[in-house]
């Protein structure tokens, strides 16, 4: 076997594709007026909508061996908030304490703390790989990488030390230019997004309620590449 690609030459890149995004949990922080927060830890798992992938990548190919620099953005819905360790808990108290039965209200419930928006993942990675050539133009490649993660979303942002893992495979359509298809796990590692607080009513008297995401943004992408080689 031997690379498909001659080796020792610049190549750039690009990969386009969508992703599932793993579940995460959400903190709740409650404010009475003249009081400490108390915070609730694991009360929603918020779920995602597919996640879409644009990559863009810059490296050198040294024939067995690629290494490359690679710039990411990974854009998802947020789709729901679903019940999770404490949310019973966490209603019961407020329910209790704002007296919403008192005061001629519904009880909250799950659905009055659903999350609205989006969360956008840009990374800056340094990756390595090794490729296999299986002939006739065909090369199959596995790899990772590491590097910083930026997160936005909840009307916040932070950042955070990324990996990642990967495997391909290419086909040359010409002397230049490969086309493939490439699986990707990524972990954008702990990072920590405060929104904005919401009002709460009940008998007399209200609380500010401030969702927080803790944790990893970790996805699973499946991503169609296009590849120039300068040679």
């Amino acid at each position: 076997m031997s690379s498909a690609a001659v080796a020792g030459h610049p190549y750039v890149g690009a990969a386009l594709g969508l992703g599932a995004g793993r579940s995460n949990d959400v903190d709740e922080a409650v404010a009475f007026p003249g009081e400490d927060d108390v915070r609730y830890d694991d009360v929603f798992a918020l779920q995602y909508e597919p996640t879409i992938n644009l990559d863009a990548v810059a490296g050198y190919d040294l024939g067995w061996v690629r290494v490359e620099g690679e710039l990411s953005r990974k854009r998802s819905n947020l789709k729901s908030n679903d019940d999770d360790d404490i949310t019973d808990q966490f209603l019961t108290d407020l329910n209790n304490r704002l007296d919403r039965t008192g005061a001629g209200l519904p009880l909250l419930t799950n659905d009055d703390f659903q999350p609205s928006g989006h969360l956008t993942v840009d990374s800056a990675m340094a990756n390595v790989m090794l490729d296999i050539g299986m002939g006739r133009g065909i090369t199959v490649y596995g790899g990772g990488g590491l590097g910083r993660s930026f997160v936005h979303g909840f009307h916040d942002r932070d950042s955070g030390f990324a990996w990642q893992y990967f495997g391909g495979v290419r086909y040359a359509i010409s002397d230049k230019i490969d086309l493939g298809l490439k699986y990707r796990y990524f972990n954008s590692g702990v990072v920590e997004l405060f929104d904005d607080p919401q009002d709460v009513a009940g008998n007399g008297e209200s609380a500010l309620v401030t969702p927080i995401f803790k944790g990893k943004f970790r996805s699973r992408n499946l991503l169609a590449t296009f590849t120039y080689n300068f040679r």
